[in-house]
């Protein structure tokens, strides 16, 4: 071994130009491959950071149709911990936003509340001080938190004395009790939180009212599987549950059902199927790397069969050659490996630079251990994939031939015909890239098209969340409001303001269900409900949303008139198909009595472009004020600069109000598809990369085989042929291989596209229009390929040829 490894050493630097080709080529993929792998790694293959983490779900209650999942009320929950069977605990979690006062500015934080079990459930325990007690979730106790690992290290200096320190927290004074560790992550799935990982914790305090009221679901529930329950077992036990609530109240839970997914399920979603084809789509690249390795050495082969002639007639065995074969291959792609983690620390630090937000533990990112024992495993691999092959052959020598044939050299018709099955694997395997690529990227293309309802360019958004303790009565909410629109409205550049407490693309929504005066009463759980938001006078005219029939808000609609709805136009088509709406009058938790609808606009896009539009309900906020509002202003200049003086003339009305998620529209619907974008992106990357490696190999290819038929080229041009002649005949053999690769690559693809339904839209997984440019870019680049070394072919001076031969 010793000295076969000295004989590589020396072969390779006799030979450097091919040493560094293919150095590179297999550092690229191999580089490429371990950058990804670290990301399939955090996110796919270890566990949750949670005690037996197989063992958490999420609960939630659902339509009969199952297709969308909702909160759960807390006295269905109250109820579901009392008759279950399947569980060792239930916990409740809510999204709540905190304002911490007492430091220079006021900051609004990410928090959440909390069951008094849900650490205990998630097996986590603070890294100083205590988690929650029983008693924490009682009202009559004070006040406490827990503070995460970040907020302490930025917001306190990392101060070891943070245990029983009070912190004020939306006007009101509480205790922290502990600080979560570093690498706690909240169990909340995609858009169940402004923020993967909130910043505070504080216990859910339940009023007696919430404990009896079973329509009102704003709780997220997480639960522990018994050790000896199934995912299924838990299933069925719930439907038993829920028949028997059902049964109970039916005004509440006539046809509302439960569903139970398994907590990694629901945190990573789609996540998991786009991150495995991006590795997949890596592993395709590196593939071809190797096959293009394998043809550079069965071509390096022909120059060195004399030699493996002379040693076999000197009495080598075969194997003694395929193990120096190897070693020297081994050696190329152990210092590949060596390259390509080089270029993995780039890719990774690249990946987390353009990696969107929302895809969980993207923190985890990093070249551990275990990334770099998959990267020695997949040196070894390729070391084998692209050395194997050419070792067989070249021990396949009848050397007695080769002897007899002195200097001539030429390539047997078996590794031709291994030669023309790796060109051809490599361009089947590019044409899988490829309509991968463009099938996502046709599909963002599509997503991007899409109206969303309304004009998103020069709209800045500025988030308000009142303190609830100031802001206790709905005039003082509205009146705070007021006044900060009519400020903001008279800044320098602002051509119009509005506000909302969910605008469209900007974190929440709010559902109610709804009926119409004068029609006969649904049966619970089967009313319509629909998205409300509470708007200012203005937001429709600011956000450009068109005016379909009646009026927009105006100032006679205040807390004194009767009460007023607008309405969408999906709204209208679904419930008032074939009369006007005007003048119609609905019923909702929103208000007491019925609301008159005055006038109907646009659909507008609510959470994502390709989001289903929803029945909507917009109420002038004087006469249904919230305790959070979103401004949108529309400006002549850039909206980003007018950030801080929306934040001065908020603190001019509040000095105690903080601005959160100032941001432009623009941002927030670029942040929607950036998933989108990134896989279209990073598919149609590694598709090029592929192309221009399938491209090289059919070059080399070619190239090597004129090489070898120049005496046969010069003969034909001496018989009469012309250059045109061996033009197309050059360009006949090197369309056929590609042909071949196609068509494979083709029905390939028909096969395995189908894996990207879920993250196309509007886009079939078999888009002719996709096929068909994938065949042409294919085609075209091998003409490319091959016409250089066709046209070498065609100055052949025949004389010379035959004087040769």
């Amino acid at each position: 071994m010793y000295n076969d490894l000295r004989y590589a050493i020396r072969q390779l630097r006799n030979n450097p130009g091919f040493a560094a080709v293919a150095v590179l080529m297999l550092g690229l993929g191999i580089g490429s491959s371990t950058a990804v792998f670290s990301v399939v790694k955090a996110v796919l293959l270890e566990p949750l950071p949670f005690s037996e983490p197989h063992r958490l779900v999420r609960v939630y209650e659902a339509r009969p149709s199952g297709r969308n999942t909702f909160a759960v009320s807390v006295a269905n929950l109250l109820s579901w911990q009392e008759e279950n069977r399947s569980f060792d605990g239930m916990a409740a979690f809510r999204s709540y936003p905190f304002t911490l006062l007492g430091f220079d500015q006021p900051e609004r934080l990410a928090g959440a509340k909390v069951s008094g079990n849900f650490l205990s459930l998630l097996g986590v325990q603070p890294v100083m001080g205590r988690g929650f007690l029983p008693g924490d979730n009682e009202t009559q106790n004070p006040p406490v938190v827990l503070v995460s690992h970040g907020l302490w290290e930025r917001r306190f200096a990392s101060a070891m004395d943070i245990v029983g320190k009070t912190i004020s927290l939306d006007g009101e004074t509480h205790t922290v009790v502990g600080v979560l560790p570093p690498d706690f992550q909240f169990p909340a799935e995609a858009g169940e939180l402004p923020q993967s990982q909130v910043e505070l914790l504080a216990p859910a305090r339940f009023s007696p009212e919430q404990r009896v009221n079973r329509s009102d679901r704003y709780n997220r529930v997480v639960a522990r599987l018994r050790a000896d329950v199934t995912l299924e077992q838990a299933r069925s036990d719930m439907e038993r549950v829920a028949k028997h609530l059902e049964e109970s109240f039916p005004n509440s839970n006539k046809n509302w059902k439960v569903q139970v997914f398994s907590l990694d399920e629901r945190i990573l979603g789609t996540t998991r199927r786009a991150v495995l084809i991006l590795f997949g789509a890596v592993g395709l690249v590196l593939l071809i790397a190797c096959a293009n390795i394998a043809n550079l050495l069965l071509a390096r082969s022909v120059a060195r069969r004399r030699e493996f002639a002379i040693r076999m007639a000197l009495g080598s065995r075969k194997g003694q050659i395929i193990r120096q074969l190897l070693m020297e291959n081994f050696l190329l792609a152990l210092v590949a490996g060596g390259l390509g983690l080089l270029f993995a620390s780039w890719g990774v630090e690249l990946l987390l630079t353009l990696v969107p937000q929302g895809i969980p533990r993207l923190s985890e990112v990093s070249l551990d251990r275990g990334v770099l024992a998959f990267t020695f495993g997949l040196s070894v691999l390729t070391s084998l994939l692209s050395g194997l092959p050419p070792a067989l052959s070249a021990v396949s020598l009848r050397f007695n031939e080769v002897l007899k044939a002195g200097s001539r050299s030429a390539l047997g018709l078996g590794r031709m015909r291994l030669q023309h099955v790796l060109i051809c694997g490599e361009t089947a395997l590019s044409v899988l890239l490829l309509v991968g690529a463009g099938l996502l990227i046709g599909s963002f293309v599509r997503l991007v098209q899409v109206n969303p309802g309304f004009r998103t360019e020069k709209v800045l958004t500025a988030g308000l969340v009142l303190l609830s303790k100031k802001y206790e009565s709905a005039e003082r909410r509205a009146q705070f409001f007021q006044e900060v629109l009519q400020r903001v409205e008279k800044l320098t550049g602002v051509r119009a303001a509005g506000g909302s407490t969910f605008p469209p693309f900007v974190w929440g929504d709010l559902v109610f269900s709804f009926r119409i005066e004068g029609r006969p009463a649904q049966e619970p759980g089967q009313r319509p409900r629909a998205n409300f938001y509470s708007t200012s006078s203005g937001y429709f005219q600011t956000l450009a949303i068109p005016l379909v029939n009646g009026r927009l808000f105006d100032e006679r609609d205040d807390r004194r008139s009767p009460s007023v709805v607008i309405v969408n136009e999906t709204l209208v088509r679904r419930h008032f198909p074939n009369e006007n709406p005007i003048g119609q009058r609905i019923l909702g938790s929103w208000t007491e009595g019925s609301s008159q609808i005055v006038g109907v606009v646009g659909d507008t896009k609510h959470y994502a472009l390709d989001s289903a539009t929803t029945e909507q309900v917009y109420v002038p906020f004087q006469q249904a004020t919230a305790d959070s509002m979103t401004l949108v202003l529309r400006s002549d200049v850039d909206p980003a600069s007018l950030a801080a003086a929306v934040r001065k003339e908020v603190l001019a009305v509040d000095p105690d109000q903080p601005v959160s998620d100032l941001k432009t529209l623009e941002q927030a619907v670029s942040g929607s598809v950036a998933r989108q974008r990134f896989a279209a992106a990073l598919l149609g990357f590694f598709a090029s990369l592929a192309l221009l490696l399938a491209v090289a190999g059919i070059y080399a290819v070619t190239a090597y085989s004129v090489g070898q038929r120049t005496q046969e080229m010069g003969l034909r041009m001496a018989l009469g042929a012309n250059s045109k002649d061996i033009l197309r005949l050059v360009l006949k053999r090197g369309l056929a291989l590609t042909a071949v690769g196609l068509a494979t690559g083709l029905l390939g693809a028909v096969a395995l596209t189908r894996l990207l339904t879920a993250l196309l839209y509007e886009t079939s997984p078999l888009d002719v229009g996709t096929f068909l440019c994938t065949s042409v870019i294919i085609v075209g680049a091998s003409l490319v390929a091959c016409y250089v070394p066709a046209r070498r072919a065609t100055k052949v001076d025949p004389m010379v040829a035959l004087r040769c031969e």
